[in-house]
């Protein structure tokens, strides 16, 4: 499951001028499946706040109810982003899957131009970080929700730096491939944009397999679909339902 939700959280791009305003408040719910298998559900909500200078990305993923018996898993990650120019100032990622759990938390200190991470792995514990921050630094969700508000167009590609498991990943690239249009199912066809993110050096996820994306080709930008090759075969998710 950590390659699903590295697969669902890994949208990216920020080199487009960002909106400067919040984005709409929506949410996105995803069936995964496994070998043709359905193994789990997903869900991504962009949330509004009170304060109407920032709001909120959550993302959460679950093991359906099968094999949450054997093998539970609950992973649930949460930006909170400026409006004024959609780059984070907190993240936190909670992970609980089987035995292992993590609990990490990324602070944007953009005054003193530092990122600031505390916790880790709860078993054995793992040593406060603080980080040199580049300029238009993002985490995974912030990164997820600019590329959606980007404009996007095939044969070009995009190069941004992440921060991610206290390490600041300088080049990571997000290709735009093509247009095409795909059948769901039940669920529906839709023209798309296929984007692939590709890691330069150092790897951004333990899992080095090839990430695949389906935008819809229109404003919004819908994820209808994602396809992540892991060792031991592709993941898949698809979008079910959304709101508005």
């Amino acid at each position: 499951m950590k390659e699903l939700l590295a697969g669902i959280l890994f949208l990216l791009s920020a080199v487009n001028p960002l909106h400067a305003d919040r984005p709409r408040a929506e949410s996105l719910g995803y069936e995964v499946f496994w070998a043709g298998m359905l193994v789990g559900r997903a869900r991504i909500d962009v949330l509004h706040t009170t304060d109407s200078n920032q709001f909120a990305i959550r993302t959460t993923a679950k093991a359906n109810n099968a094999i949450q018996g054997i093998y539970p898993v609950l992973d649930t990650v949460e930006s909170w982003v400026n409006s004024n120019d959609g780059l984070p100032w907190q993240f936190h990622k909670r992970l609980n899957e089987g035995s292992y759990s993590a609990s990490v938390q990324i602070s944007f200190d953009r005054s003193n131009k530092v990122v600031r991470v505390l916790g880790g792995q709860k078993k054995g514990g793992s040593p406060d970080t603080t980080l040199e921050m580049p300029a238009g630094v993002h985490d995974l969700l912030s990164a997820f929700l600019a590329v959606r508000r980007g404009t996007l167009t095939p044969g070009t590609s995009i190069h941004l730096p992440i921060v991610d498991n206290r390490k600041i990943f300088q080049d990571v690239e997000i290709a735009c491939l093509r247009r095409e249009s795909i059948d769901l199912d039940d669920n529906g066809s839709f023209k798309t944009i296929v984007i692939e993110p590709r890691l330069h050096g150092d790897a951004l996820f333990k899992s080095k397999g090839k990430l695949t994306i389906w935008l819809t080709d229109d404003d919004r930008h819908l994820p209808v679909l994602m396809e992540s090759e892991i060792k031991l075969g592709t993941i898949r998710a698809e979008l079910v339902s959304h709101s508005p």
